[in-house]
């Protein structure tokens, strides 16, 4: 048998690992996408803020911007009701049968004070209970005066101002009702439905509110919606002899840049701003023609016509 010789055998070449650097890239990527799903679901539930940390957050970004608005104001009803708030309030979350505190005000003295509960609600709190009713609502904040309780949609974007205004009034709801608690209350606000009583109150204040961020900008468009309103009224009374009030149905862009300072962040915000600044053209038309007592009582005739063409639309 005829031996080969080693130095006549082709050689083989071993085949690399990876033929090309594309094929390399890939395999690497791969990994990596492996490392940082793995990464991933090992800590996700540490990464991921709970419930109650989203619940604390929403309180801080509404609360913050309307401490530094009330130490810039310096106005003495103002800083009133901002006092309340802070020795009083505490952060809950929605339960099946109510809310649970997740977090104490080290400034509550348990026993002293009574709890002012802010409540934030999250998608999906819809589910809890009877929650499902608040998501049903218009409203972006209310007040509940018989747990005590300030209950926000935290889901709807708003500027700072915005905030300032939604969280002073209903902060002014819970003040003026722990006044009246104590026994402390006026006159006026005895007057039957005290409902309404409460609301004039409450838009009284806010209008304050407008005005000391609005400035003369917000000054000037304001008298433009009273003079407007003035035509509208005097026309449709030609209609309707005993008519004391109707709604202007217009938006005015400049009024709200001149409050907001910046564009609305939601429509939601366009709608409560114009909607308060409606509301306090015509207290203010009445507050000119009228005396306080007639001027009073047309307010509670147009805030119930209000509140029943436009049920919960703005607080």
């Amino acid at each position: 048998m005829k031996k080969h010789s080693r130095k006549n055998r082709t050689p083989v070449k071993e085949k690399p690992l990876f033929s090309n650097k594309k094929r390399f890239f890939t395999i690497a990527s791969v990994l990596l996408s492996l490392v940082v799903m793995l990464a991933v679901y090992l800590f996700s539930d540490k990464q991921t803020p709970s419930a109650d940390q989203k619940r604390f957050s929403v309180f801080v970004k509404w609360a913050d911007p309307t401490k530094k608005f009330v130490e810039k104001i310096n106005d003495p009803e103002v800083n009133l009701v901002w006092e309340y708030v802070y020795n009083h309030m505490t952060v809950a979350k929605p339960v099946k049968y109510g809310h649970q505190h997740i977090g104490v005000n080290p400034n509550i003295k348990i026993g002293v004070n009574k709890f002012l509960t802010f409540v934030p609600l999250l998608p999906g709190d819809e589910k809890i209970g009877k929650w499902k009713s608040f998501f049903d609502g218009t409203a972006v904040a209310v007040f509940m005066p018989t747990n005590n309780v300030i209950i926000l949609k935290s889901f709807y974007d708003f500027t700072d101002n915005g905030k300032v205004m939604i969280f002073l009034h209903e902060a002014y709801h819970a003040y003026s009702y722990s006044k009246k608690i104590k026994g402390i209350v006026s006159s006026e606000q005895q007057v039957t439905p005290e409902y309404l009583e409460e609301e004039i109150l409450a838009h009284t204040f806010q209008n304050k509110i407008m005005l000391l961020i609005g400035g003369e900008d917000y000054k000037r468009h304001l008298e433009e919606e009273i003079l407007l309103y003035e035509k509208l009224l005097g026309e449709y009374q030609k209609q309707v002899p005993d008519a004391i009030a109707i709604s202007p149905p217009r938006e005015n862009p400049g009024l709200i840049l001149a409050l907001l300072k910046e564009a609305p962040r939601s429509r939601k915000e366009t709608t409560f701003f114009q909607t308060s600044a409606m509301v306090h053209s015509v207290y203010t038309f009445f507050d000119r023609k009228y005396p306080p007592a007639e001027a009073h009582k047309r307010k509670m005739n147009y805030m119930m016509a209000f509140y029943n063409s436009y049920p919960t639309t703005f607080y």
